[in-house]
């Protein structure tokens, strides 16, 4: 019977930590489309980080310098965010081995803000005038407006504008001229 010789896991790569990581997640029952997430994951980071590099010889400084490669080539954030996910699972592993201690933060990505219907109309009945709300704000009205119906457009109207620009305003929805609300406000 042949005996199995292991590798020593300091001389191990980093691929070959890659597979060994692979297997036991199969082994623990990990999806088959999650694996298959990881070996892409792993094949796009292995453009910016040598697969072949020994895994005890790889730095923090390492895998920082990865992720600014990644960022001045142009990869979205939750691209990155996603390789970094991978990595810090499959460095958890590792660590949990006793391969290596290597730690990885998630990549955050900048919080962006959307305005909402209820932002802009939140501005309008703080005091700000359709014009100070924003063409962003305008736009939520007009879509609120739309859903909501001509008749209940009459009072959100009358209560802001005042019944004279209602008026007119109601004559340009009826002809479809939406367009021209910023004439007449």
């Amino acid at each position: 019977m042949k005996k199995i010789k292991m590798q020593n896991s300091s001389q191990e790569t980093l691929e070959e930590v890659f597979e060994r990581f692979l297997a036991a997640s199969a082994a623990r029952g990990v999806k088959e489309k999650t694996l298959s997430t990881y070996k892409q994951h792993f094949k796009a980071i292995s453009k910016r980080l040598n697969p072949e590099t020994p895994i005890q010889l790889l730095s923090k400084k390492d895998l920082e310098s990865m992720i600014s490669r990644m960022r001045t080539e142009g990869l979205s954030d939750t691209t990155i965010s996603s390789y970094t996910r991978t990595l810090k699972v499959f460095f958890s592993w590792s660590s949990s081995e006793n391969i290596t201690s290597i730690d990885i933060s998630i990549y955050k990505a900048a919080e962006t803000y959307k305005e909402t219907y209820s932002d802009a109309c939140e501005s309008i009945v703080a005091g700000d005038s359709i014009v100070t709300a924003g063409i962003a704000g305008l736009i939520s009205i007009i879509s609120i407006i739309i859903v909501v119906g001509a008749n209940l457009l009459a009072h959100f109207i009358v209560i802001i504008i005042g019944t004279f620009h209602c008026s007119f305003f109601l004559f340009f929805l009826s002809l479809g001229g939406l367009f021209l609300i910023s004439f007449v406000i």
